[in-house]
């Protein structure tokens, strides 16, 4: 039976990957700039500091980079302090494996004081004994490290800890480093197919999982 679980934050705790994918267009739209076709493709491997420079030359903005990416972080903070929502169905998912025993850690690049913000307020911050995030680590998902971490936090066997991840890249990490991953789905992965394959299990909606306990008891 699985004892250890843990989860990525956007896209698998909360609903908030839509934030993420049109922040630097509500920002661009706020300094009155119309957002250029084709934009989400050039931005989508750049952090947000190049991103930053990068709207700040194209689109003749009269803002340093810093400041740039102070009012995008004030656009990011205020969004988890007072909008982000949960994944529909997942706190009586969360609350099934609490009963269960299951020990739990979220393992995200967001920021640790947001998120926490943002369980809080959601009530589901109790079901966590740890946040650990990418800054603080200082590794990203493309490095299992975080995912090592959480483990020697939650003190389960590794077999028998599951990895809860939406995107394909944080999916190939896990795996290649011998996890166990159920993928979330995401309508923002453009290779669907292949979050399913890599992973142990799939699940579609927190409200579906019954593949997910047939696995999670097997182990």
């Amino acid at each position: 039976m699985i004892e250890g679980a843990i989860f990525d934050l956007d896209g698998t705790l909360l609903d908030s990957m839509g934030m993420w994918m049109n922040v630097i267009f509500d920002y661009l739209r706020t300094v009155e700039r119309l957002p250029k076709p084709g934009l989400m493709d050039t931005l989508s491997t750049m952090s947000l500091a190049q991103a930053a420079e990068f709207c700040r030359q194209d689109y003749a903005l009269p803002f340093s980079v810093e400041q740039i990416v102070a009012d995008i972080l004030k656009q990011i903070e205020h969004f988890y302090t007072y909008d982000a929502k949960p994944m529909p169905h997942v706190q009586e998912f969360l609350q099934k494996l609490a009963a269960q025993g299951v020990r739990m850690c979220v393992a995200t690049a967001s920021d640790h004081a947001l998120i926490e913000r943002a369980l809080r307020r959601c009530g589901m911050a109790h079901y966590f004994s740890q946040i650990l995030d990418c800054i603080e680590v200082g590794h990203g998902k493309d490095e299992p490290i975080i995912y090592r971490q959480s483990l020697t936090h939650l003190g389960t066997p590794k077999e028998k800890t599951v990895i809860f991840e939406d995107a394909t890249h944080a999916i190939e990490t896990a795996k290649k480093d011998g996890f166990l991953v159920a993928s979330v789905y995401s309508p923002y992965e453009q290779d669907p197919e292949r979050v399913r394959t890599l992973s142990d299990v799939h699940i579609v909606t927190y409200d579906n999982t019954e593949a997910f306990w047939q696995f999670a008891e097997s182990l």
